[in-house]
């Protein structure tokens, strides 16, 4: 999977990768810095989604489906990733839950 680095990191590989700069790593290598929002993934011409179009990912998630969610209550990169049909990266993950939950108070 390609990545492009959010911040100089070392890569499974031991090279250290710097900001900015994509490389092609394994999927499991990729899904760990995507989700510790060190990488976004590199998806060519693919712009990353708006908040609001994740919060409404976020609405289209099964409650009651556990899979699909972190211990700590927020929704699985992945699974965002499935709907949005692009990465995302856990920054932008959390800052669409916050404005959903936001939406849930209003």
């Amino acid at each position: 999977m390609k990545i492009k680095l959010l911040r100089n990191t070392v890569l499974g590989t031991g090279l250290i990768g710097q900001k900015g700069k994509t490389y092609e790593v394994d999927d499991k290598d990729a899904k760990y810095l995507i989700n510790i929002n060190k990488a976004s993934a590199a998806n060519g011409d693919q712009e990353a989604p708006s908040l609001d179009q994740v919060v409404i990912a976020i609405e289209q998630l099964d409650k009651d489906d556990d899979a699909l969610w972190t211990n700590d209550d927020k929704p699985q990169v992945e699974a965002l990733n499935q709907i949005l049909g692009v990465n995302i990266t856990a920054k932008l993950r959390n800052e669409a839950f916050e404005a959903y939950k936001a939406s849930l108070t209003d």
